[in-house]
Parts: structure tokens; sequence; C-alpha cells
């Protein structure tokens, strides 16, 4: 009793949650019933999801779209079965929401035209009741291609499409989709054989046009009447697209993105053509229209010329160093530039004159200063400092280098001087020299000044003029405090010998020693010259040689050297032999310096004989040679007087001769010369 009313009351207390979880374990483990206990919370949990955020689109895109991919590649007629009640209504729409945002545009574009032409089209357009725009497009447009479309063949996946920037367009993948789709429904309900389709839509002033490739079909939406060769360029286009990528489209797979450089060649097709009408106009008005065109177009390009010019100019002088250009502008028909100018800068004047502008055409306002570049610093320096040539100078971060040789007093006056100078802080002259100008002193050659803590010394020989000259212009230099002239050699002043080139002279404690060689007439008027030179107490001139004697023994020498030779038995010669013609040119000679000298002289044409014959035979024919010889020179103007005729054979004379050289040797005629003195010239 006690277990039955136990039971009954555990069946009151927990008998609703027991069957709670029995039917919460029967929903689990029966998988229809888990099914069915989601599916009705399903709905409201999308609904949630979707109020919350797009996580749960987001989640679903990659399946959704993965089985419609897998959906088209199975079967394409189930989707576009699915499609079909949809897919007319669509495309309708597309276009009617494409042709209207079209007119709003070139409505827009047209609304503030007041051409004749324009009036007349607002005119029909409101009689008509239609928009301005489409009587416009209608009077105008010929044809135009506003989008092109690439889709696969066999999946019916667009690949690439392209339109018009003005023309605004629905879903290119939907428009794809329905295409396909209407292509399936006339091959399917006509039994079009699979290798053809659908080539053209027709709705109204749109049509769609349509190419069949092998794996690929273009299409293109045309607006108005598109002539029958514009198939021929979408054909062309759909053989490009095969060609280039023929292998991507046999293997394709869905993915789009191998197929975007393709753009371009669908950009090809989007061609359009508008009606141009024909207007005459007068010549009247095409002459004036041109004549103000043309007036319009010169003035532009003068104007520009100008301003470009002028442009130039103000970039030029900005360029120049010491110019700052503050403002430039053209006023009153002048042009004016403000700023300022170094005064060491280029002078505006010469830079115009490389300009086409005259000095009357620009007005330059430009207010001094001082520039701080270095170059303009330099050049002011060596305005004011004036530095000599042996000077340089150097500027860096405001310090002045000097280096060099320079003046004492102008060293001396460096420091004042360049502290008036702008861009000047400081004087380095650490390598400045400070040196006497000596060059007033003309100094010659012989002598030698050596300057030493303001004391000059002089070394050397000068003459008595310069010495004492020299001593009162140093006692002027400023910077020198002693003169010493100790080691200096006081020499006469000899030039009035006008001793001749070889002529040493060596004037000693009034002795005046000559060596050397000179001409006999400088040597006989040398007396005369030193004869009223009071510092000349003595001369020698035991090493002074007369060069004329020196000449005349020389030739003496050379002809006493000469011999003229003659066959055997033979006392005569050819008068053009050339030992004779030698003999004649070298006598002339001698008897020429001779001359110089006043001196007489004797020559002694000798005549020799070889041992051929007796003591009388030889004795007459070396005679007879002499002779020939004596009247030869005679007849060539050498005075009978000089010349002398002598017989070297001798009574008792024993020649010895070993060969008809040696015997040829004493077939001859050769010469003395014998001098006043009775002396003969050395043979």
């Amino acid at each position: 009793m006690a277990n039955k009313d136990f039971d009954r009351l555990r069946d009151i207390l927990l008998g609703p949650d027991k069957k709670n979880l029995e039917q919460l374990d029967k929903c689990f483990e029966d998988p229809k019933e888990h099914a069915k206990a989601i599916s009705q919370i399903l709905p409201e949990a999308v609904k949630l999801s979707n109020a919350e955020g797009e996580r749960l689109s987001a989640e679903l895109m990659p399946t959704v779209e993965q089985a419609v991919k897998d959906s088209v590649r199975r079967d394409i007629h189930i989707f576009a079965d699915a499609l079909f009640p949809v897919i007319g209504p669509a495309i309708r729409k597309s276009i009617t929401e494409t042709f209207r945002q079209m007119v709003q545009s070139i409505n827009q574009a047209l609304e503030h035209s007041f051409s004749w032409q324009g009036i007349k089209w607002r005119f029909q357009a409101w009689r008509t009741g239609k928009p301005f725009a489409e009587i416009v497009l209608m009077h105008s447009l010929v044809y135009r291609i506003e989008q092109v479309f690439l889709i696969h063949k066999n999946s019916g996946i667009l690949i690439q499409h392209v339109a018009l920037a003005e023309v605004e367009h629905q879903d290119a993948d939907l428009v794809s989709a329905m295409l396909t789709a209407i292509q399936d429904f006339v091959k399917d309900s006509f039994q079009v054989k699979s290798e053809q389709g659908l080539n053209q839509i027709q709705m109204g002033d749109l049509s769609l046009w349509i190419e069949q490739g092998p794996e690929a079909v273009l299409a293109g939406v045309i607006r108005g009447n598109a002539p029958e060769n514009i198939r021929q360029v979408l054909s062309n286009s759909l053989e490009d697209i095969h060609r280039q990528y023929g292998s991507l489209l046999e293997n394709f797979d869905g993915e789009v993105s191998a197929f975007n450089n393709c753009e371009d060649i669908l950009q090809k097709c989007l061609i359009s053509q508008y009606h141009t009408e024909k207007k005459n106009i007068s010549w009247m008005t095409w002459l004036f229209l041109g004549t103000a065109l043309f007036g319009l177009l010169l003035w532009s390009w003068l104007s520009i010329q100008e301003q470009m010019r002028w442009q130039l100019y103000v970039d030029k002088i900005k360029a120049e160093p010491g110019y700052v250009v503050t403002d430039a502008f053209h006023r009153d028909g002048k042009y004016r530039m403000q700023g300022m100018k170094d005064p060491l800068a280029t002078d505006y004047r010469e830079l115009m004159n490389q300009s086409v502008f005259q000095t009357n055409e620009v007005i330059h306002d430009f207010q001094p200063y001082q520039s701080l570049k270095t170059e303009f610093v330099i050049k002011r320096t060596r305005k004011i400092l004036k530095p000599p040539e042996t000077i340089e100078l150097d500027i860096r971060n405001g310090i002045l280098f000097v280096s060099g040789q320079a003046p004492l007093e102008w060293t001396e006056q460096l420091n004042n001087r360049s502290s008036f100078i702008a861009g000047i802080e400081e004087v380095n002259r650490e390598n400045l020299q400070a040196i006497i100008d000596l060059s007033s002193l003309n100094a010659p050659d012989s002598v030698q000044l050596e300057l030493k803590d303001r004391k000059l010394i002089v070394k050397g020989q000068a003459n008595q003029i310069w010495a004492k000259t020299a001593k009162l212009k140093a006692a002027k230099l400023n910077g020198i405090s002693h003169y010493d002239d100790s080691q200096l050699v006081v020499n006469t002043d000899l030039s009035f010998l006008q001793a001749p080139d070889g002529v040493q002279l060596d004037f000693n404690n009034g002795i005046l020693a000559i060596s050397g060689h000179a001409p006999n007439s400088w040597i006989i008027g040398l007396e005369e010259r030193i004869a009223g030179n009071e510092e000349i107490e003595k001369l020698i001139t035991g090493e002074l040689t007369n060069s004329d004697e020196n000449l005349l023994k020389l030739l003496a020498k050379e002809l006493q050297a000469e011999g003229i030779f003659f066959d055997t038995g033979t006392s005569m010669i050819d008068n053009d032999d050339e030992s004779i013609l030698q003999v004649l040119e070298k006598l002339r000679l001698l008897m020429e310096q001779a001359e110089i000298l006043a001196l007489p002289i004797k020559v002694v044409i000798q005549g020799h004989s070889d041992s051929s014959g007796n003591f009388e035979r030889r004795r007459y024919i070396s005679i007879q040679r002499a002779r020939y010889v004596q009247q030869y020179l005679v007849n060539q103007g050498i005075r009978p007087e000089v010349l002398e005729v002598k017989s070297m054979v001798k009574p008792g004379q024993n020649l010895i001769e070993r060969s008809e050289q040696e015997m040829r040797f004493n077939r001859r005629v050769s010469f003395v010369i014998r001098f006043p003195d009775s002396r003969e010239a050395t043979q």
C-alpha cells in the first residue's frame, strides 16, 4: 500500500517532466523527428540572423554558389526551366531601365541647348509628349553598341562584360543567365540542333545580336539600326578571343579571372555612328568666322609668346647672381620688376641686350644691397683691398684666408681695410709673407739683394753709378733700417770699349786685363779708347789674340797643304782641274785677309819632278810646271808681283820611289807663303 502511494506521488510530481524527457530523447535519437523540430525554428532563426547582420549570408554564399555551378554543369536545362518564368520580365525591365537612364542623361546634357535645331526638336517633343532627349536620340543616332557580353557556351557563365560609361546596366551575370535560358528555351521548344543558336533578339529600338563560337558566345546590345557589317566586327572579336584563350575556354572550370585581359578586345566592339547633317553656310559667314577665329588665335598666340618672353627674362634675372626679385608684373602698358641688386652684379642693361625687350619697355626698381655669396664677397674684397698678383684670397665660413707675398705697406693695412667688408668676420694671415719691393733699385744681374730683419745686404759686382744711386733709393724705402754694401764690388763702366764677342774684360784696382780674341781693327784702336780714362792705370793684353792674324795663318796653312799633280813628262793640266780651282779660291781668300791686316805677302810656287830622266830634264820640267801654274793664276786676276817660281830639283838629289803613287806625288806643284818678317808659314 505504501509503495503504491509512493509511485502515485512520484507520478504526480515527476510525470510531466518524465514525459518531456522521453519526447526530447526520441527527438534526438530519431533523425526525422530531429529534422522536423529544426524545420519549425529554422525560418525564425534565419530571420533573426538577417536582422542582426550579414554573417549568415556570407557563410551560406560559397555553398549556394557552388551548388548553382554544379547544377549548371550537370544539367543546364533544369536551371533554365527554373528561371524561365522570370527571365523575360527581367530582361524587359533591365532594358527599360537602361533606356530610361540613357534618355535622362541625354536630356540633362541638352536641356540648355538654344540652337534652332534644338528648338525644333523641343517643339516636336512637346507636341508628341515624348522626352526631349528621346527626340534628340531619334534624330541623331544611327546606331551604337552599348554593351557586350562574353558567355561560356556550355556552362552559361558570364566570362567578361563591357559597357559604355554613360550607360547604366543591370547585373551582368543575371542578364547572361537569362540569355542562356532563352537560347535553351528556343532550342527545346523548336527542336533546334545543338550547334545552332539564337542570332538576334529585337525589342523596339533595341536589339541583341548574338555570335556563336565553339566554346563561347558573344552578345552585343545595340540601339538603333546597325549595318550588317557590325556582325563581322563581333565575329572577328569572338575569333580573336578563341585564338588567344582557346585552351582556357575548352578547360573552363568557372574561374573567370584568367580572361581579364580580353576586355581590350571587347572594348573595340563598343562602336557607334550618328547622323551628320550638312548645312550650306554662306562664304561671308565662313569669312567672318575664319577672320574672327584667326584674329583670336593670333592674339592668343602673341599674348602667350609675350608672357613667355617676359617670364623667360624674369627667370634670367632671378638666376643671375647678385639679384633678388621680389615682384614682377605688367601695369599701365609696361613691365615692372622690383627687388634688390648687388652693385657688383652684372648690369641689367647687359642682360636686356640678350633678350627681346628694350630698355624703355621694362621699369627696373632695384634697391642696393650687399650679397653675402662667396663670389661677391671675393669681388668686393679685391675691389677694396686691391691685392697684388702674388696674393691669393679665399673665403670660408666668414674667414678671409690670405696667402702669398705682398709689400709691407699692403700687409700693414690689411686688417683695417677688411673690417669694412660685409661677409668677412676674421682674417687668417698664417700663409701671408710681407716683402719689401726692391724693384725700384733696378739691380743688375751681377748684384744679389738680401733682406734680413729690415737690413738690406748688397752682394756682387756693379758699376760706381749704380752703387751710389741704389744707396740713396734704399734709404727712402719703407721697412729698410740699415743698408750694407760691404760685400759689393764696384766696377768701372767699360762699355765705352765696345768689346766684341769673344773678349773678356777684367778690371780690378786700376788694372784692365783683356783676354780672348778680337779683330785687328779693334785691337789697333784699343789704346786710343782707354787713353782718356783716368780709372784705367795699366793695360794687360798678353792673353788677347788677333783673330784676323789667326785667320791669315790658317788660310796660309791650308794653301800650303794644297798640291797640283801632273802626268809623267807633262807640264800642263786641264784648267777645270779641281785641284787648281781650289788653289785659286784659297789664294784669293788669303790675299783678302792680308789686305785687311795691311801685310805684304809672297806666294812661292814650287815645281817638283819624279826620278824619270836626267837632272837637266827633271829641272826643266819642274820649272815649266811652276810657270804654268803661275800664268794660270795671273790670268785669273792674281797680281804677278805676289807670285814667285822656284824649282825643287837639286843637283845630286837621290829620289827613292817605291811605287807609282810616290812617283805621282813628286810630279806636283806646291806652295809656300812668306810674310814681311821673311818667315815662312809653317808647312
